[in-house]
């Protein structure tokens, strides 16, 4: 587990320095594509975040091979600090995965609808909004864990908080499409689905940031619903745009589209 860390901290190191060092001469940072800019944010964000983590699982390596108690309360120790450190590390990591799947989905939709990003500078603003409000927001997941119910509250507003940069970045998405030339080629289907998956996923999440109706709503099937219409379309349908669109141009085939439709309502239709 160790070297897994150690190795995926280097990677997140690699893309930043590379990002910052070997830009094509005249490039300024305003002129990198939106994809980049997320896996820089999303790497940077990864590292602030895993230390906690791996600072909690020597301590529960410690508390089963060493007898130390820093999870036992019969030793004085606190379980519900576990869920700390592992929700400190656990909320930026969605946000990892889901910053370059929000990144491809931009260079896409350029493309298939033949306009510029609507708002570039805006987008940027709101992903370094997320990802520091990222680092406000874990004990969302602890709401019914026994914490301090002033402690829910604060963690009530900036959960609400954040979803406001995001819904943000998708406005600017959909204005984006708004009078272009669009054409609905396999990548371009996936991107659109990921940006509807996300909203449904977005709009249930706020009955779980709040403590008040997330006391009722926890440990239900709406939990689950709201995880995979927020999972889901970060992880696989985005990664199902980004590979249609760039198999192209990584190998000089054309992939075919026919078959890609049917893969594609073949995904959403049982999905939804």
């Amino acid at each position: 587990v160790g070297l897994e860390f150690i190795a995926f901290l280097l990677g997140g190191i690699n893309f930043i320095v590379t990002t910052m060092n070997s830009r094509a001469p005249g490039m300024k940072f305003t002129d990198i594509l939106m994809v980049v800019w997320m896996i820089v944010i999303a790497s940077v964000l990864f590292l602030a975040s895993v230390g906690p983590l791996i600072a909690g699982a020597v301590m529960l390596v410690f508390d089963q091979q060493v007898g130390t108690g820093f999870y036992d309360p019969a030793a004085g120790g606190d379980p519900v600090l576990w869920q700390h450190l592992f929700w400190f590390f656990g909320h930026p990591e969605v946000y990892v995965v889901l910053l370059p799947a929000t990144g491809m989905v931009a260079e896409i939709i350029t493309t298939f609808s033949r306009k510029k990003l609507f708002a570039y500078k805006t987008i940027l603003y709101t992903v370094f909004a997320t990802g520091v409000l990222s680092f406000t927001v874990w004990a969302h997941h602890q709401f019914v864990s026994g914490i301090d119910p002033r402690m829910a509250n604060i963690f009530t507003v900036t959960t609400l908080l954040i979803s406001v940069p995001l819904a943000e970045m998708m406005f600017i998405y959909i204005a984006t499409l708004v009078g272009g030339s669009i054409t609905f080629n396999t990548p371009m289907l996936w991107a659109l689905a990921f940006i509807a998956e996300f909203l449904i996923g977005g709009v249930t999440g706020i009955f779980l940031g709040a403590s008040g109706s997330d006391i009722y709503f926890h440990d239900t099937y709406f939990v689950i619903a709201h995880f995979h219409y927020t999972f889901f379309p970060i992880a696989f349908i985005g990664t199902f745009a980004g590979f249609t669109y760039w198999f192209p141009k990584m190998f000089g085939k054309m992939m075919d589209d026919t078959l890609g439709k049917i893969h594609f309502w073949g995904t959403i239709i049982p999905l939804n």
